[in-house]
Parts: C-alpha cells; structure tokens; sequence
C-alpha cells in the first residue's frame, strides 16, 4: 500500500508533463505517438450532467486506425465548490460493463459525503455508554473543505415533567418484579385524583417509556406514602399514613397485573408521628414500624400464613441516661447494618438524641447502645463517606451534623455553619444522591424560588453542593430540572448505573420532572480524546423536553478529519478508488441513543479512470477493441451517467500507442461439465488447454444462485488449469456455475452454458439405542416416560411418538413432540403428561423415538416398545386429627394437665378425606421428667383410642412430675402403596401445653393484724394436689407489693415456699394493701389463690377528736407510702478491669476503668482512699481527682453503677520494681446518702466499706548489656547482717569461718578459694535486674507472725557463699582470699565501724541492705544498684 501511495502522485506528474507533447496521428499509417487532448482539442475539460441520463456526447477520445495502445488513463475531479452529479459511471458502448465507476452503498455524491456506508443518511444507534457510528466513506487524500453533522442524544428514560397535579408525597420500590423502581405517588388534590387522596404509579419500560398508572383512592388526610413487600411474591405493596386519624392504608399489589389493590385499613397506635414499611422482624415478609407520643415505638408485624397483622407490639424510649419517657420527633429507616441488608430504624427525639433499634429474636423491639447526639431535623439519609453503607446528615441550632455509619457506631462532627446553609430551612427536602454519574454523592438542595406564573421562564433551581465525612463544601453545580422545584430525589429508573433526578416542580402545571443529568461526547477521530461534547438534561417532546445536541461552532469536524485523509488505510475498489472509512466515536453517561442527520462533507480529490474490475480490466483495452483496420482517426465515445444535475471536469488523458492494429479472435466457449458431486464438494471440468490459443491467460469461475445473475466483477474461482473444485458448499442448496477463458488485451470468450447442480445431504442417523417405555412413578396415573440414548451420528432432535398400537413406521402419524439434541446427559426423556398426553390407567400404549439430522433426514429403521401401562401411584398427604377432652385446661392452641387430670384422646387418620383403617400411629408424650410412649392401630374408622384414663396417674407413675412445657406428638410413618391402595405419606401432629402443678392455697384470713408498732405476720400454706409433689414447691418464690392509699408502691420483694409455707413480716399502716404474685418463669406451678391479696387492720392507738385522728392517719399514711428501709447498708461491688504497662513511659499509658455497683434499694455518697500512703511516690501511681477531694462529690442511684477511671501517673523510673502483676489497695466507702426523710439517720450502720486491690501488669525491662561489676580488692566476703550487737556479729564471723574450713576440706588444691595462684584474680560477677515478688508491707508479715528472715529471696538474686555451702548449682561466683587470722579480724573491724555509723540501714546474708521508712514501708537495695526498691513478696 506503501509503494501505492508514492506511484500515484508520480504517475499524475508524468501525465501531466506528457500532456504538454500531445500529438493527434492523421497518418493512415501512424508510426506511434501520445494523444493528450479529449475529442474537440480540449485538455481538461468541464461536463455539466442531467441527474438519471446518460451523455454520450459530451466526452470522448480521437484516435487514430490500425494502431495498438500501450497505455490509457485521464483524471476525474472531484470539487467541492460546484454542484455535485451525485454518483458517476462511464460505460463505453453501453454495454453494463462500466470502464470507470464511482457509486455504490456509501459512497455518497461526487464531492460531498452525505451518507454512512450503510447508504443511509440518517443513523440512529443505541448506547450503553459507548458507541461508534457506522463508517462514512472518504477518498483517499482527500482535501476537506466543509463538514457538518447533527448529532443528537435521547436519553433511554426520555423524561420531562409528568403533569400528575400537586403532589404530597412520592417514594420508589419494585412493584411489577422487574428489577427497576417504579415511582409510587400521593396527592391529596380531589380535583386531580377524582378522590380524598389517592395514589398512582409511575413506570419506565424500553417499549412505550414513562407511563401513569391510574389513580387509586387511599386514606382521606394521608400525608406520606412507602413501600415494602408484606406477602413475599417480588411485588412491593403501597401503604399511606394519615397520622391524625392513627390509621394506615394497605394497597397489596397484583402479583399478575402489577396494579394497585384497594384500601385495606390498618389501625396504627394511638398519637402516631411518623411510620415506615420494612422487614423489622427480619422473617422475608415486610412490617409497618411507627413512633408515637410518650417515646413510643410500635410494630405491627405481618403474618404471611393468615394474611394479616399482628397487634402492636411496643417499645419505650426514654430521654438520654434517664427513665423518662422522652418526645419522639422522627424515624428514619433503612438498612444501616455493616451488611446493607437488615432493616432496621433509627428514631431522632426533641432533644436532638437519635436511638437505633432493631429486631432481636426473643427479645423482640431492641435498643441498639449505640446512640448519638446532634441532629435536630428529619435526618437526610445517604453515604456521605462513600463506604457504601447510609450516613445522616442534619441541622442543628448552629449548623449541622454529619453522623458517620460504621456498621455498628455512628461517629457525629458538628459543623458550624456561616452560610446559606445556617437557616433552619436550608436542607428541607435536601438529599443524597450521585447527581451527574461522576460516582461521588453529592448533597442536592432545592431551591424553588418565587414562581412568576409564567411556564415559558425558568424560576428555583436545584444546588448542589460536594459532600465529604467532615462537612458540606461549595456549591459545585447549580442545574435547573423544571421550573419551582420543591423535592428532589435521586431513582435510577431503567438500572442504567445513572440515576434519573425526580422532582416535584412546575407552575401553571404541576407535576413531577424525570430526568438524569446526561453528558456526551463525539471523538471524531476515535483517538480516545473527546473533540466535542453537552451535557444537561433531555427528553420526550410529549414532556416538554428536547433531546441533547452536540454542536460544532468551531468546525472542529473538519479541521480533525483533514490531517486523517493521508494518514487513515483505505481500500480501493475494481475502478481504483481509494476509500477510507473513519467513524465517529460516542461515549454518554447511562443508557440513551446517539441520532445523526443531516451530514454532509464537501472534499476535492482526483480519481484516475484507468483500470476496472472487469474482463478487459483496463482502459487501454477497452480502446484497443474498438481498434479497426484502414486509416484516418475515428472518436472512441465516452458515456457518462450522473445520479444528479451537477458538473465535473477531466485531465490528464495520456494514451500511448504503437503502430499495427491487435490480433482480437474469438475464443471458444468453454464446455462444463460436473465429474464429481457429494454433501461435501462439487468438481467441474471442461475442454484441455490447448483449444484456448496461445494468447490465453486464464479461466473465471463464477456461481450464483438460481435466478440471480453472475457478477462479472467478482469471479467465484480464478483457475490456471481446465477444472476447480467447490469445498464452499452447503447440503441441500442449489448452486448455478459459468466458466468463460480470459486472454490478451481483454478478450473474454463467450460465458458457458450455466450448469446448475444441488448439494446432497449426508446419510440421515441410524435408530435410536436403549429406548425404554414406563410408567411414570410418583404421578396421580396417566402419564408415561419415554427415555433413549443419544445418537452420535450428527442427530439435532428427536421426535417421539405414543400410540395405542404397535409402531412400524412414522408415515401418517404425528409426533407427540420434538426435543433438540443435547449431550448434557447420555440418555434423553418426556413425560407425556407433561407434553399433553393424559393416558388411560389401565390401557397398552407403544412408544417410538426416531433421530432427525439437521437437515430433516431421518432413518427408515425405527425403534419402538410397548406395550406399557400408567398407573396412579402419587403419594397422598396424611390428616391427622384429634378429639381431646380433660378436667384440666384446654384451648385450640395448647393444654394444661396436672398428674389427677382426666384425659380422653382420639386420633383420626385419612388421606384425600377418606379413613385409613389398620394403620399404626406412635405417640409421644414429654415433659419436665416424663417421658412414655405409645402406638395402637386405626379402626375401620380410621381412628385410634389412644387415650381413656379419669386421673393422668394411671397411665405411670412418672406423672406425678408431669411438669412444665409438654407435648404430645403424634407420628404416622405412612404407607408405601401397594396395588390396591395408593401410597399415603408420613405425617405428625403435636400438641403444646404445660404439665402443671396445682397447689392450694390457705391463709386463716386475708385482712392481716397489726400490732401497735404497726408490724404484721403473714402466714400461707401451699399444699400440692399429690403429696409426692409438695417438694417440688419448696423455693416457689412469690412477690410482694405493698401499696398506700394512694395506690403507690412503699415496699416490695420476694419471699419463697419454705416447709408448705410462705412467711412474711413487716411494718404496715391500716390504709395499706399487700398483693403477692407467683414466680411467672414457673408458669406451671398454679396456686389455688393468685394473686394474694391482703389488707390491714389495727395498728397504733388512736387517740384525739376526728380532726386529729384524720391528721394522725394522713401522718401514717404519709409514712407508709415509703417503702420499708434497711437497718444496714450493704457494701459496694466493684469490678475494676486489667491494666498492662510498660517499663518505660512511652505516651500510651491507659486509663484503669473500676465498675462501682450500689447493691442498695437507696442513693449512696461514694468516697474513697489507697490503703498504702507511702511518703515517697510509688514510680507509677493512678489517679481521681474526683474522688480524693474531703466531700466525696459521686453519688450512685439505688441498685445503679457507676464507673471511675484511674488514670495512671509516672513519678519516676521504674528502676526497682519486677516486671509482672503489680497491686495497689484502696478502700471504697458508701454512704447512705440522707434526703428529706431522715431515714438514712435512723440506720444502724449507714455505710460500708469495700477494700481491695488495684491489679496491673508491668512489662518486662527492656534488655540492656548489664556493666560489669569488680569488689573492692580489699572485700574479701558479703557483710554480715547486723542485728544490734557485737556479740551476734562475732558469731556470724565464726560461722563464716566454719565455713570456708568446710570449703578447703572438700576442695581439692586446685580448686582451693584461696590458692595463692588466684591471689590477684577478680572474678566477674554480672548484676541481674530484681524479681518481681508480691507486694506485702512489715505489719502484714507480722500479722502473720513471720518476720523479714521469714521472706525467701527472689530466685535470680546474686549467689552468696552459702550456695556454696549447700551445693548448689548456680554459676560459679566471686571467691575472696583469707589467708590469716588478722584478714578475719580486719573485716570484723571494718563491719563494726558500719555499725557505728547506722543509719536504720540493716544488711542481710545476701548483702542486701534493708531500710524501713515511716510508714511502716520496707525498702530494699541489691548490691550494684543506685535506687531503693520497695519490696514486694
């Protein structure tokens, strides 16, 4: 293509240079020459042309007689500025063969471009976000002049404002199960919806786009409307809320048409505030979840199984750290969990404090602990933080508060806000959503403006500002959906990833705006860069929309498609023009379609006429057959045809010629014949070689279909030889052959006799193997299955064929179906019943499979059995029912039988409604210590007696203990069938209850005596129905409330079954009640009497006239309405958590977190002291500043905690502790904390004292090469420790002198102490960093009556001279000489001195001083050690 490029330019500058030396031969004997001029002299000339005609006047070439031309060629213009003739031919002689051509699909007009390769003007493509234009046809070096394309972008949702009328409220969910959101709407305008308030849907399909459903009449005064699926079939349902009227309106939605049902009115609890529809209760069926005054949360859940909903269900959120009911202001719900799935609610209240809650088997409506503060306003969900999960977003009185879901903790930031955004109305209506596609949410606020009332202007906006986890930043967009927008939600309403904005708006009309922010791009070039673009909203004319328009004010399609002429690969066609095909490149955001009109690129360019894809294949042999004999000149015409009326020139016409016309004989015609035909081939041949002369080139070899004429300018086959083969062939298909010879100068012989020839099919499949014909199991009869091995030889389906008589051939007969060929599995199968066939239960049937290939063959074997019978042998469902009857309890849902119970019991069993007689059923009967089994046979009736006993008793000993949650199950295992009765499957039945225990109840009287203290003895017997039971009463615990008057509770508790009896006493006025109650967590256990009440009579004297007797009782009253108090305080329960630090202070020091519990029924005061003081710091210390302070300034509600933090405080190095657990005490003092009644004045013993020790861990010292320490030349031993006394000091002395004889009498010379060869020798000793030991003071030894010698050293201390003494092995130490007596009497002196000199400084066997400070404290130093220690055991 290379070398293409560079022949062309040259050949058109050799033209031209020729054209200068043109000379016209009038010779009748021409000696050769160049003819450069066309007929009339006229170099280039200009052809004006009539659209659909052809001129054969106006262009031709004169040529001389009796001459042969070499070569032949001119030039055709193409301009862009005259009129084009639309697409050209030349054809000399008229003849369909065209020596020069330029049309055909996409070629377009000669010098403007105005259609695709297509042929089309106009193209319309779908896009999912990126596309391509077909191609458009250019010349090769092209020069462009002008282009111009309109480009349009539809969006797939093709929106605009749907005039629905004032709308209240709007929300989106899946509806009609397709997968994409439909809009649900709510208007409250009787003018519009023809009601009180009514609800329609709106839906996108790809068909008929955006439609209205019709309107629906709800709840009158519903001012919200939501989603969510009750009854699980993929359908949201529609639910509207009227608040005022406590009432919600359930619309089900047709699982068939998708249309809205009617109201089904739903009661909500009373003082309803706001509600939501999800699955609370997390059971795939949605509920309606509502809060409401007195912090109320309200639940009504949906029962799929009998289509309805449960009773409220209801849940108390109290004020933040309080037990006061708190005042709910919203709910918000969604799924918030880190799984995105689980629905649940959070509800925000008066105070700004926002609650999450959720649903937790068992327990039921939960609080999450994981509250927040800050928002003050109806949360805006979305995720802010891009993490996938919903973030909050809401004001506050200074600003706003963004709360950061983690999955389980929301993190708020408040954010103070100075601008517009600092007005309490600046996020109404505000949400969260992908605005424009760029994949980042951004805060989307409307801001309607003033409307002017005029539809034609455009008032309010929709500004949308950026959104990260720690504030709103600037406004990054403003765009204008619709006029007046009010609400702005973002609802991806096809699924196109782009997310379309629906908008309350509009003026005179209102309704609701659809629409995305689309953005487009054309790349013209396809280089991956975008040359052109829109962006904005578009739609449907039908909702005042238009679409989107690329345009091009800078003409940037011509200058980028101009530099591409010389550089794009083109194709050249049989004529030799070279044609590029660029195309345009789209890309959009969502889903839409790219049209484009109006095209049209004006370009010059020359085209040589030269060569042409016919036989004769040039213009010069062309020329040369119209050659003849003689002399003079004669004018070769040439015709041209134009689709339009325009003009274009020629030049450049070279025609080189030599004396001598050509030898131009006909040659034969060859004659074809077919010598081979299968499925596969077909091979022609026809007469030899040599009857084609020696001017013989070669054979074309054209095909074609029947009736369809050959194209001459596209031969099948070029073939050298008198034969071809076709391998190109499909079976069944008829192919039409031409064979013709080509020779010199063009000579074509006459085309051949067309030989038409049909393909065979291949041999058809043999018989199907394995074919077998059974009953169909498991069925309710009349129905067979056929089965049958795959065929592998080439079979694509299979028809099968049922008869009632033996099958020899498939003639006449019609498949009961046909299944295509898979390979999935080795054997194929039908189910007549499945394809229609209901056969006769009891009738022969034959079966017959035959294999079709793919070209309808079949075999003419047949494969067939029979005959086979169907039978009914499907499986029926069991009944199992029951007839019970008992002196006990006994409801529909469950029972309650104690062991002296009646208990009659039937069992019926049938299937389809008929009795099974003599069939076995099994029985299980269990509780809390009971377990027996028991079967029987139905009778002809179907039923078993299973049970006819006056007292339980009888059926075992074990029913004395018939005790707490029972069941009886009932099993019948079914029947297998057999051929007189069907099969019946297993089935259960169980029956729930309590096995109870009965227990009288009896009390002398129920108004109880009081004394003149006003103290009461309460006595009750409990006595069960068997006396073998009365043990399981003892420990029965029952509560007590004693109320005033008033009906306030003063005192309450709980008392237990002790001997038969219940035991009670206590303090009383005569106004007072008494009430006990039995444990309800032993449900079954049922007292005679429940509950127990009792009133007072008696009590102090009275004395005083009727006013002072009603003051004195007013007085007792008032006193009885506290509850009775304790004589003593109970000490605290304090929990305090582990702590580890390390050796060094390295900033990350914890706090210790104690829990401090109050186990009293009254208020403490807490205070508290370390029970070491030691007068020097400890190296790390904790401290509470709020608990140190003279007044302790803590106090801890009744039976309520409270938690204290130590945070730790470093005084120093740790240098003298051990690594490992550490131990500090204190003491924790509550005391009952005196109010107005004076009553913690009156205890005995007001407060208690908890004592105990702070626990930690230190971490190990970090490891540090130790120095290596030498003694003093002149020590010679460890000093001995110093008691007080010279005498004691002298007995050490002796001792350690016994011991180094014992030493030298061991030791053999060369390991002698003290050999004078190791005289100057200083053994190394390295010091080891102090063990870690318990922390024990001097006073706790003695308590224990040990003392300081009592106390073992650590075991990684240094070794002393006793470890040699005892052996021990222990690296071996310092050794010391004494070589005289006066060495020994030296180191006596040197002690004594010591002594003298005592500081309270004592020294152990180990050289380890001690020292005891003023506290009590012992402090310790190791030899080598700069810092004292204190000591811990």
């Amino acid at each position: 293509m290379a070398q293409t490029n560079r022949t062309a330019p040259c050949l058109l500058v050799l033209l031209l240079m020729l054209q200068c030396f043109a000379v016209i031969p009038v010779s009748g004997n021409p000696t050769g020459g160049v003819i450069s001029t066309f007929d009339g002299g006229v170099a280039a000339p200009s052809i004006s042309v009539t659209g659909g005609q052809t001129d054969t006047s106006s262009l031709g070439i004169e040529v001389p007689r009796n001459v042969t031309f070499d070569s032949a060629s001119f030039l055709v213009h193409a301009k862009n500025e005259v009129a084009s003739p639309g697409q050209v031919h030349i054809d000399i002689g008229q003849d369909g063969i065209k020596e020069w051509a330029f049309e055909g699909p996409g070629y377009g007009n000669l010098g403007h471009q105005n259609s695709f390769s297509t042929g089309n003007t106009t193209e319309s493509f779908f896009s999912t976000g990126v596309a391509s234009s077909p191609p458009l046809f250019l010349p090769f070096a092209a020069s462009i002049a002008s282009a111009e394309v309109n480009v349009s972008f539809i969006p797939a949702v093709d929106g605009g404002l749907m005039p629905l009328g004032p709308i209240t409220d709007y929300t989106s969910g899946d509806m009609d199960n397709d997968t994409f959101p439909e809009i649900a709407v709510l208007s409250r305008d009787s003018t519009v919806t023809g009601f009180n308030a009514g609800i329609l849907t709106v839906d996108w399909n790809a068909t008929s786009g955006l439609n209205a459903s019709a309107w629906v009449q709800t709840c009158a005064g519903s001012t919200e409307v939501d989603l969510g699926d009750f009854n699980d079939d993929g359908h949201d349902d529609v639910v509207t809320f009227a608040y005022g009227s406590n009432l919600a309106c359930v619309h089900f939605t047709n699982s068939t048409t998708s249309a809205i049902g009617a109201a089904q009115p739903l009661a909500l609890y009373a003082g309803s505030i706001a509600a939501a529809v999800g699955d609370f209760t997390l059971d795939g069926y949605a509920d309606v979840v509502s809060i409401h005054n007195g912090g109320t949360i309200a639940l009504r859940s949906y029962n799929d199984k009998i289509g309805a909903f449960a009773d409220n269900q209801t849940h108390t959120v109290n004020m933040n750290n309080t037990a006061t009911p708190t005042t709910l202001s919203y709910l918000t719900a969604g799924a918030f969990g880190n799984n995105n799935s689980t629905f649940s609610v959070v509800v925000t209240d008066l105070f700004s404090h926002s609650t999450p809650l959720g649903w937790v088997n068992g327990s039921g409506i939960t609080e999450s602990p994981y509250r927040f503060d800050g928002i003050g306003s109806q949360p805006i969900a979305g995720d802010i933080d891009s993490d996938g999960d919903i973030d909050f977003l809401g004001q506050n009185p200074q600003g706003y508060t963004i709360a950061l879901n983690t999955g389980m903790l929301w993190n708020t930031t408040d954010v103070l806000a100075t601008n517009e955004l600092a007005t309490a109305s600046a996020l109404v209506n505000a949400s969260v959503f992908d605005h424009d596609g760029d994949g980042v949410n951004s805060l989307v606020v409307p801001n309607p403006s003033t409307t002017d009332g005029n539809a034609q202007t455009m008032e309010g906006n929709l500004t949308v500002y950026s959104l990260n986890s720690t504030q709103i930043g600037n406004v990054s967009s403003v765009v204008q959906p619709w006029s007046v927008p009010t609400n702005a939600q973002g609802v991806d309403m096809n699924g196109d990833g782009l997310i379309e904005h629906v908008v309350v708006a509009g003026e005179s009309s209102l309704g609701l705006f659809i629409g995305a922010w689309n953005e487009v791009a054309m790349d013209i070039d396809s280089d991956g860069q975008d040359d052109l673009g829109a962006m904005g909203y578009a739609g449907h004319a039908a909702y005042g929309m238009t679409p989107l328009y690329i345009l091009d004010p800078m003409g940037n399609i011509s200058n980028v498609l101009s530099p591409l002429m010389n550089a794009l690969p083109y194709t050249a066609d049989g004529f030799g023009v070279r044609l590029t095909s660029p195309s345009f490149s789209f890309t959009n955001l969502g889903e839409g379609t790219f049209n484009l009109s109006g095209m049209d690129i004006g370009y010059d360019v020359d085209f040589i006429v030269e060569n042409n894809p016919f036989s004769a294949g040039n213009l010069t042999n062309i020329i040369n057959q119209q050659q003849t004999a003689g002399s003079g000149n004669f004018v070769v015409a040439l015709p041209v045809f134009a689709t339009l009326n325009g003009t274009f020139a020629v030049s450049g016409l070279v025609a080189q010629y030599s004396p001598g016309a050509p030898n131009l004989s006909l040659p034969p015609t060859p004659m074809v014949s077919v010598t081979e035909l299968t499925s596969e081939r077909v091979q022609l041949e026809w007469q030899d070689l040599l009857d084609f002369g020696d001017d013989f080139i070669e054979f074309e070899v054209f095909r074609t279909s029947v009736g369809v004429a050959f194209d001459l300018t596209t031969p099948y086959f070029i073939e050298g030889n008198n034969m071809t083969i076709d391998g190109q062939v499909t079976h069944g298909e008829t192919y039409v052959y031409g064979v013709r010879s080509l020779h010199s100068y063009g000579v074509t012989s006459n085309m051949s006799a067309p030989i038409t020839v049909t393909v065979p099919y291949p041999s058809p499949p043999s018989g199907v193997s394995g074919l077998t014909a059974t009953d169909t199991p498991g069925d309710t009869g009349g129905s067979i299955d056929v089965s049958w091995d795959i065929s592998i030889d080439g079979a694509i389906e299979y028809q099968v064929f049922v008869e009632e008589q033996s099958i020899e051939s498939i003639a006449g007969l019609v498949a009961l179906t046909t299944i295509s060929h898979s390979t999935v599995n080795q054997t194929m199968s039908v189910t007549t019943a499945d394809l229609g066939l209901v056969t006769i239960d009891g009738n022969e049937y034959y079966a017959s499979v035959v294999a079709f290939d793919e070209y309808g063959n079949a075999t003419e074997s047949i494969s067939s059995v029979g005959p086979v019978l169907s039978l009914n042998n499907s499986m029926r469902s069991a009944v199992l029912e029951y007839d019970l009857s008992t002196s006990g309890e006994y409801t529909s849902e469950q029972f309650g039988l104690s062991a002296l119970d009646s208990l009659y019991l039937n069992i019926s069993l049938s299937a389809a409604n008929t009795p099974l007689s003599g069939e076995s059923i099994e029985m299980d009967i269990t509780a809390s210590g009971v377990s027996i089994s028991l079967s029987g046979v139905t009778d002809g009736n179907g039923v078993w007696q299973a049970i006819a006993v006056e007292d339980l008793s009888e059926l075992g000993g074990t029913f004395t203990t018939f005790f707490d949650t029972a069941s009886i199950d009932i099993n019948y295992l079914g029947n297998a069938g057999n051929s007189t009765m069907q099969p019946v499957a297993a089935q259960t039945l169980t029956l729930q209850g309590l096995g109870v225990l009965r227990a009288d109840v009896s009390v002398d009287e129920t108004v109880l005596e009081l004394d003149e203290a006003g103290v009461f003895n309460l006595e009750v017997d409990l006595e069960a129905e068997l006396p073998t039971q009365n043990t399981y009463l003892e420990g029965f615990v029952f509560t007590w409330e004693q109320q005033n008057s008033s009906g306030n509770i003063t005192s309450s508790g709980t008392v237990e079954v002790k001997g038969g009896q219940l035991l009670l006493s206590g303090t009383a006025s005569v106004t007072d009640t008494l009430t006990l109650t039995p444990d309800q967590s032993k449900t079954w256990i049922i007292p005679s009497m429940n509950p127990l009440a009792f009133t007072f009579t008696g009590g102090p004297d009275q004395t005083g006239d009727d006013t002072n007797e009603s003051e004195t009782n007013d007085s007792q009253s008032n006193q009885t309405q506290q509850p009775v108090f304790p004589d003593v305080a109970l000490p605290a329960v304090v929990g305090c958590n582990a702590g580890t630090y390390t050796w060094e202070d390295n900033g990350a020091d914890s706090a210790f977190t104690c829990t401090v519990s109050n186990p009293n029924p009254f208020e403490v005061q807490v205070s508290f002291e370390w029970t070491d003081n030691p007068s020097t710091p400890h190296p790390l210390s904790f401290e509470n500043p709020s608990l140190i302070e003279e007044d302790p300034i803590l106090t801890i509600a009744a039976n309520d905690a409270a938690n204290v933090v130590f945070t730790p405080v470093r005084n120093g190095p740790s240098d003298g502790l051990f690594p490992g657990l550490q131990g500090t005490g204190y003491m924790f003092t509550i005391t009952c904390m005196e109010d107005s009644t004076g009553r913690c004045a009156g205890m005995t013993t007001p407060s208690a004292t908890t004592e105990g020790e702070l626990q930690w861990t230190l971490g190990e010292q970090p490891q540090v090469e130790e120095p290596i320490v030498t003694p003093p030349a002149e020590s010679k031993s460890n000093t001995p420790l110093i008691v007080g006394s010279i005498a004691v000091f002298l007995l050490l002395g002796a001792v350690i002198a016994g011991v180094i004889v014992m030493r030298n009498a061991e030791e053999d010379d060369d390991d002698d102490w003290y050999s004078e060869d190791e005289e100057d020798e200083q053994p190394v000793v390295e010091t080891k960093a102090p063990i870690q030991s318990s922390s024990k003071s001097l006073d706790e030894l003695r308590t224990e009556g040990r003392s300081i010698a009592d106390i073992e050293a650590p075991e990684e201390r240094r070794p002393s001279l006793f470890d040699e003494f005892n052996n021990s092995p222990e690296p071996e130490i310092e050794s010391y000489e004494v070589e005289t007596e006066e060495d020994v009497t030296s180191l006596e002196e040197e002690v004594s001195g010591e002594v003298e000199e005592d500081d309270g400084i004592s020294v152990d066997e180990n050289g380890t001083e001690w020292w005891e400070d003023e506290e009590g404290v012992w402090w310790y130093r190791e030899e080598g050690w700069e810092d004292w220690a204190v000591w811990e055991e």
